[in-house]
């Protein structure tokens, strides 16, 4: 389920823009179990910190686009 997103940020580096908030935390409970487990390549705290930032990003994004939808309906009002 996680190789199509695995492979997008390996070919650019970041976590892909279409990962909602649900994936991002999924992908982040993989990383923390691979590492667990013995499956980390070196890279699970900065993958790690590069999926937490998206996470923020994300509920920052939906917060905003919450809050002109409520002043959009406040001005029809």
């Amino acid at each position: 389920m996680y190789d199509p997103v695995r492979r997008a940020w390996q070919q650019t580096g970041e976590v892909p823009e279409w990962m909602g908030i649900d994936l991002l935390r999924g992908l982040l409970f993989l990383i923390f179990r691979e590492h667990h487990f013995g499956h980390s390549d070196g890279s699970t705290l900065r993958h790690m910190h590069q999926v937490i930032e998206a996470m923020r990003c994300r509920l920052i994004e939906q917060h905003e686009d919450d809050m002109r939808l409520k002043a959009l309906d406040e001005d029809l009002d």
